[in-house]
């Protein structure tokens, strides 16, 4: 067998080497040839993890909703309009918390208003509302809400003065804001229309109940029949009255034939009985 010693080797790798300076790509390209065969499924791989977390961001966000600060203004507002009825003309309501939506479970949203305050009057109150998603309760909110309250009420056309007869025009409707139900104005010109003022009433100010009395039978210097009866006996005479006096109540009156002044109780328009 002939022995190779090494200088026949020599110049092989000599011609290797400078094989490899002249094309130094040579090794690249191999290089990336064969990690290009294994990174292409690697790439594949990282989109579709890139998908997967993707759609799992979007199914987590279809997965709750918010409910906003105006849904719960306009379920607080919905309660007490079905609650006051026509007690009230408008309800309205700020909400002063939480000042930004809340999540709750994705679904068909109802708001359920439960009174916390109780009273039903205006001003700042607090109410708890229960969000049901999919006919299941959840977790309760407590809000706090300015609440304003209007009224339609009776008020006059025109500046009524004491001893009056309110007339169906000198009367109308007008709304204004009250502090709570019920309040203690009147609702209905007919409660008004046939009374007198007890003092002036303004134009467009709301009337209460309190400031109307019944009209008066007589009014002063009414001449009047001054009637006095003892059994089947019967005297009667013409007199002038020195105030307005109401049905049953008692008037002076000033007898025209003798001067003199007489108490009476008025019996009906025109006429004063007096006890003899």
């Amino acid at each position: 067998m002939t022995m190779l010693h090494d200088d026949h080797f020599r110049p092989i790798v000599l011609l290797m080497g400078a094989f490899l300076l002249i094309c130094p790509s040579f090794g690249t390209v191999s290089a990336s040839a064969g990690s290009g065969l294994t990174a292409a499924p690697k790439a594949t791989s990282d989109h579709a993890d890139k998908t997967n977390v993707g759609k799992a961001s979007q199914g987590a966000k279809q997965s709750v909703q918010q409910v906003t600060v105006d849904q719960l203004r306009k379920a607080i507002v919905a309660h007490l309009e079905a609650r006051f009825g026509s007690r009230v003309g408008e309800v309205e309501a700020e909400i002063l918390d939480p000042s930004e939506p809340v999540l709750r479970p994705a679904g068909p949203l109802k708001l359920e208003v439960i009174n916390a305050g109780g009273a039903d009057t205006a001003g700042r109150r607090r109410f708890r509302i229960v969000p049901v998603v999919a006919g299941q309760e959840t977790e309760s909110l407590d809000v706090i809400a300015d609440v304003s309250l209007y009224a339609d009420v009776v008020a006059p056309t025109r500046m009524l003065k004491p001893e009056e007869l309110i007339e169906p025009d000198d009367v109308g409707i007008v709304r204004v804001k009250v502090n709570g139900v019920p309040h203690h104005f009147l609702v209905n010109p007919d409660e008004a229309v046939g009374k007198s003022p007890g003092k002036v009433l303004q134009p467009q100010m709301p009337i209460r109940g309190s400031s109307l009395v019944k009209p008066f039978t007589v009014r002063k210097g009414d001449r009047v029949t001054i009637e006095a009866r003892r059994g089947g006996l019967s005297i009667q005479a013409t007199g002038i009255t020195k105030a307005a006096a109401q049905l049953g109540q008692y008037v002076t009156v000033t007898n025209q034939d003798s001067g003199k002044d007489v108490r009476g109780r008025v019996a009906g328009p025109g006429l004063v009985r007096v006890e003899f």
